[in-house]
């Protein structure tokens, strides 16, 4: 789906019409269950899917089609993620989760940013947020299949353990 996407010149549309479409069948529990039933046709999947497809880009119709007539739609999650980051790496995009106690704020952000764009190599940062009270303070960076973790339970725990030796 990727390569078509960028063969086509509307990978920015396709990954559009891939945000929506995880988030539809994240929202709506229901569409998931009837998509990955085996009881339920592959004519009548089709027939929704082309419901909920008509507004979307051609290649991203086009690939659903071919995804449920090959019985793949379990796999949707995975090609969703595969696409994504495909795309951010062809963007330049280094996607990142950045846990902490409080929101961070723009200021931060913005540094944050700055330093993970200069040690990676990457134009720009996509932050996904999560706040985590348990984590006492500081922060967690997981990116790259890194986890940088400069939390305070983190220290705790391993001053801790440094301290019952």
């Amino acid at each position: 789906m990727f390569e078509l996407a960028e063969e086509e010149q509307v990978l920015d549309s396709v990954f559009h019409d891939v945000q929506t479409l995880r988030e539809v069948i994240v929202g709506v529990p229901e569409l998931s269950l009837i998509l990955n039933n085996p009881n339920v046709p592959t004519v009548e999947k089709q027939q929704l899917l082309h419901s909920l497809l008509q507004e979307m880009e051609e290649v991203t119709r086009h690939s659903l089609l071919v995804i449920t007539e090959n019985h793949r739609l379990l796999e949707l999650p995975f090609i969703f993620d595969a696409f994504e980051e495909a795309y951010y790496e062809s963007k330049r995009i280094l996607k990142a989760t950045v846990t902490t106690v409080v929101p961070l704020t723009s200021k931060q952000k913005e540094q944050l940013s700055k330093k993970l764009t200069q040690q990676f190599g990457y134009e720009t940062v996509a932050f996904h947020e999560q706040i985590d009270s348990s984590i006492l303070g500081g922060v967690i960076l997981e990116m790259k299949h890194q986890i940088i973790d400069g939390s305070v339970k983190t220290r705790l725990e391993t001053l801790k353990k440094a301290l019952s030796k």
